[in-house]
């Protein structure tokens, strides 16, 4: 071998050399790298759920809060849909009412007069009878004006002993009267004992009502049970053909859960 191959050689050893050195520190380096990557924040737990971990400070710079749930206990309740009713027709029968029995009142009056007269011989007896045809008239007109109260609006505003004064307050806006309608398929385990109403957009602040009875009419869009509810306090200040949503108080075992901060 002379001095040419023999540097030769020795080039070629060292560079052979070079790259196993090479390659045994690529581990060492990607362990280094690995261990510099911060460890993941979102983690899988055993049955399959998602776990994400926030530090206390990250929580504090994203305004992350966190509390305790309060057990609560609630009635069964069901989501209707309805709006605030225009009470002008209501007002209008309940004026045709009071005219029909003021006219009965007066008629029954002169009737009883004449028969007092009557039995005196102090008055003719076509005088009498056309006092009574007077006040059976009267008295079909009353009845007639409460059968479409009935139909209208429901026993439960017809048979009303304050209808002027139920009317006047509907009328001022100091109450509401409101029709929420069940989806149709909802099967109900028994008659609403109340209801909270919701303006549109606002599912945060309640107004309470009183059940009045079974709607007397289907809802041509909703084709479900109505029901007529009285908000005796309406301090949202409803209007006639406001939207509203309501939450159906029903019958049964109070159902135990949490309040969850909205």
């Amino acid at each position: 071998m002379n001095f040419r191959d023999w540097v030769a050689l020795m080039g070629l050893s060292a560079l052979l050399t070079g790259c196993s050195q090479g390659k045994k520190e690529q581990p060492n380096e990607a362990s280094a790298e690995k261990a510099s990557e911060p460890e993941s924040r979102v983690k899988h737990g055993t049955n399959g759920e998602v776990i994400v971990t926030v530090e206390a400070k990250l929580q504090q710079t994203i305004g992350l809060q966190t509390t305790v749930l309060a057990p609560a206990q609630v009635n069964p309740e069901l989501k209707a849909y309805g709006r605030v009713l225009d009470i002008s027709p209501l007002a209008s029968l309940v004026a045709d009412l009071a005219t029909a029995e003021a006219a009965g009142q007066a008629s029954q009056a002169e009737l009883n007069r004449l028969r007092t007269l009557a039995a005196q011989n102090n008055t003719s007896d076509r005088a009498l009878q056309t006092a009574q045809a007077a006040a059976a008239r009267d008295l079909v007109q009353i009845q007639s004006v409460r059968l479409r109260l009935m139909a209208g609006w429901g026993s439960g505003i017809s048979q009303r002993n304050d209808l002027l004064d139920f009317v006047q307050s509907l009328g001022s806006l100091a109450r509401a009267l409101v029709q929420l309608e069940v989806p149709a398929g909802e099967v109900l385990s028994g008659s609403p004992t109340g209801a909270r109403i919701f303006t549109l957009g606002d599912e945060t602040n309640a107004l309470a009502a009183e059940l009045i009875g079974p709607a007397p009419a289907v809802d041509p869009q909703m084709q479900g049970r109505g029901f007529l509810f009285l908000v005796s306090s309406n301090s949202f200040r409803l209007v006639p053909g406001a939207a509203v949503t309501g939450l159906l108080s029903l019958p049964g075992e109070l159902r135990s859960g949490v309040l969850l901060p909205r």
